[in-house]
């Protein structure tokens, strides 16, 4: 395996999620800015014959994945969290290159045991990346406060997903999920992240049924426009999420 993989960013300020009031049970919907990507996969081609006779074929799949760290407002500055943010996305980038140089010379397919193996050193280098970057950037009498009262933001959880181009075989959609609970975020609250790869390529799609559901989302999308009251924004923007969901499900274009 030979070359570097793509990595795309997006955007790691506070307040991305465009919600500053979450209670028990709500449901934060992640802005298609900042959670949605469409690329194409390609198979990678195995182009030496001795590892071409090792694994079978002159090419293995392509792979795709997403890394999501989930933070609690408090009263970091926003340089710091932009901070943040471009270390964790250098991290990413390093590691995962990192990880493509370890598999360059493997006679088989990476296994999911070994790119999971791989995904833990990438969270040890990016906490360790992050951290730091951080702390550099801070001054004395920040170090000073944020290291003893100062209400630091919470880091509630990390986690990455992946798949190959083989894991759409027999399905459109794949779904994955983490929950943190209380004690995992360290008393910072439960929460759950669900993530999403579907196959836009594949599968039967329905253009009736596409049709209405993009009328059914612009409707309500022109419907938040006029509301003002937070817990109605919250049950709109619910319905459009689930919406989005099952346009995404049954393989419907990205509007």
């Amino acid at each position: 395996m030979i070359g570097f993989p793509t990595v795309v960013s997006t955007n790691g300020q506070h307040g991305n999620l465009g919600d500053t009031d979450v209670d028990e049970g709500d449901r934060v919907l992640i802005p298609e800015t900042l959670g949605m990507l469409e690329t194409e996969l390609k198979p990678i081609p195995v182009n030496d014959p001795f590892f071409r006779s090792q694994i079978g074929d002159d090419t293995i799949p392509g792979f795709v994945g997403a890394v999501a760290v989930l933070m609690e407002q408090d009263s970091w500055p926003d340089d710091f969290t932009t901070t943040g943010y471009d270390a964790l996305v250098d991290a990413i980038r390093l590691g995962v290159g990192k990880m493509m140089a370890s598999f360059e010379h493997a006679t088989h397919v990476p296994t999911k045991d070994e790119i999971d193996a791989q995904i833990a050193g990438i969270k040890g280098l990016a906490h360790r990346m992050v951290r730091g970057a951080i702390r550099n950037h801070m001054s004395g009498s920040q170090i000073a406060w944020y290291g003893s009262a100062g209400n630091n933001d919470d880091q509630i959880g990390v986690e990455g997903w992946f798949l190959s181009q083989d894991d759409f075989a027999d399905t459109n959609s794949k779904t994955f999920s983490r929950r943190w609970t209380d004690d995992e975020s360290d008393g910072n609250g439960d929460w759950e992240i669900t993530v999403r790869f579907t196959n836009l390529d594949a599968g039967v799609v329905v253009p009736a049924e596409c049709v209405k559901l993009m009328e059914a989302i612009k409707s309500l999308e022109e419907e938040l426009l006029g509301v003002t009251d937070i817990n109605d924004r919250k049950r709109i923007l619910q319905e459009i999420g689930n919406l989005k969901n099952r346009s995404l499900l049954i393989g419907c274009p990205a509007a």
